[in-house]
This record gives C-alpha cells, structure tokens and sequence, in this order.
C-alpha cells in the first residue's frame, strides 16, 4: 500500500527537475502569479482585541467544551499566564 502511495505522489513530488529550480525565468514567472493574486485580494480589516475580551471570552466558555482548532482548553488558556496570553492576543 506504501509503494502504491508513493507511487501516485511521486509524480507530484519529483515534477521540478533542479534546472527548473535554480531557472530564473521559472522564478520570474511564479513571482508574477503571486504578485497578481495579492494584488487582487480583498483588504480585511479586523478589530483589534484586547486581553480583556479575550479573558471574557475565555471566561464564557462552557467548561466541558471540546477544544478549539487551536488545541487549547478552557483550562488550558486559564492557566496561561498573562504574557502569553497577550501573545496569543498579538497575533
């Protein structure tokens, strides 16, 4: 089964050949898909959040609920301590 997987990705994996990773021209042309997709993004505005909206978010959490997509608890981020609690805010 191994064999077979790799098998199937290899074909993703191996595609570039070391020319085509040290080709400037390849590189020019990737940096330019880039450079016309950031261009095109929507600008986001998000609210800055203080520790203290986080500490009531925190503090509304329901005990016994499942962690989040960043792996923590509710008791978890209550025993942060409060500098990295507002690193975690800084993000």
């Amino acid at each position: 089964m191994n064999y077979r997987i790799q098998e199937f990705w290899s074909q993703y994996w191996n595609r570039d050949t070391d020319q085509d990773l040290t080709d400037e021209q390849q590189w020019k042309d990737s940096i330019h898909i880039i450079d016309s997709v950031v261009q095109q993004r929507p600008e986001i505005n998000i609210p800055v959040v203080s520790i203290d909206a986080w500490r009531e978010a925190i503090r509304q959490t329901k005990t016994k609920t499942a962690k989040g997509s960043c792996g923590f608890s509710k008791a978890e981020l209550n025993s942060l301590p409060e500098a990295a609690l507002q690193d975690l805010v800084d993000i």
